[in-house]
């Protein structure tokens, strides 16, 4: 790998965000990183709702102004890049991508569902165009595009790991926003006598046995946040048909046993049974909570072995190396 090349990366950059997570591993790497937020850029650096609101405005095409200069300005940050890496890439038009790619090699990483957010319009002028798992390369190819291929999310086990607690109140951790599907897994836990402590996110009216806090935890408190239970609950969202979401290799970069539905992309990359638990019916999520809250040996197991396994094959800086291979 080329050292001391510069790279641009275009995403949301907060701490904790996925931008973030990339650009610390490019410069570990041995890369000079640019990160630009086009997140932040289109929402006028407005805070809260009211910038979620612009946000949204723009990527709808209802104003264009803003997303014509943020590809404008793209275009001069990429000049002297070795290549270009956005996440999403939700802000650009067609042309801006174009622009880019005729000057150096430009990558989309789409941690999301580009087939259930219908964002096609740009895939065919990207140099490489990322999608998180198989199932969307498929249909992407499928539709006819040739430049798609699969780059898994990851974990960062530099940012992440850290010691277990000396003593855990929780039985499960949930780390993440909140939406009716979680929740009913949640509350199914709480039925069953398991104390659950939520981050990010809140339940209405939750019983006794869910402590809950809408603040996200971020950066090294994200992995702090996975572990103040003796394991984490990870669900995907409906929309998420194949699963590996972000908090599956979070989870494994944190050091903490974890417990997700049985999805083909999740059980490719971190083995069912001996470096995740998985259930695909109440039945089995019932087994598991029982098991998970009683078995030590069984937490221990699940945490080391899954990161054993995100650090052989799951770091950024593996994914790192699979894009410059691609270009």
């Amino acid at each position: 790998m080329p050292k001391g090349d510069r790279v641009l990366v275009i995403g949301p950059a907060g701490v904790g965000d996925m931008a973030w997570f990339v650009g610390k591993a490019y410069r570990r790497l041995g890369w000079r990183v640019s990160v630009f937020d086009d997140r932040a850029f289109v929402g006028r650096g407005l805070p809260g709702r009211l910038g979620s609101i612009v946000q949204l405005l723009e990527r709808n095409h209802q104003l264009t102004s803003r997303r014509r200069l943020l590809g404008e300005m793209v275009s001069k940050l990429a000049r002297d890049a070795g290549h270009v890496l956005t996440i999403k890439g939700e802000y650009f038009l067609p042309e801006d991508v174009a622009a880019v790619s005729d000057q150096v090699p430009f990558v989309c990483w789409h941690p999301d569902h580009p087939m259930l957010d219908q964002e096609y319009a740009t895939v065919a002028y990207y140099t490489r165009y990322f999608a998180k798992d198989r199932w969307t390369t498929r249909r992407l190819r499928g539709m006819g595009f040739t430049n798609v291929d699969t780059l898994p999310h990851a974990g960062d086990p530099y940012v992440l790991s850290g010691p277990e607690p000396s003593r855990q109140e929780w039985a499960m951790s949930v780390v993440g926003g909140m939406y009716p599907y979680r929740q009913h897994w949640i509350l199914r836990a709480a039925e069953l006598g398991i104390g659950v402590r939520v981050w990010g996110g809140r339940i209405p009216r939750a019983p006794i046995g869910i402590e809950c806090t809408s603040v996200r935890a971020l950066g090294q408190q994200q992995g702090a946040a996975f572990r103040s239970g003796l394991f984490t609950l990870n669900t995907h969202h409906p929309h998420d048909v194949a699963g590996a979401n972000q908090r599956l290799f979070d989870a494994a970069a944190a050091s903490v046993a974890q417990i997700t539905e049985m999805l083909p992309d999740s059980a490719r990359h971190f083995a069912p049974g001996s470096e995740i638990r998985t259930f695909d019916c109440p039945a089995e999520f019932d087994e598991a909570m029982r098991e998970l809250q009683s078995d030590v040996s069984l937490r221990r197991q699940l945490a080391k072995a899954s990161h054993g396994r995100l650090l052989a094959e799951h770091t950024y800086e593996h994914r790192i190396q699979s894009l410059l291979s691609s270009i």
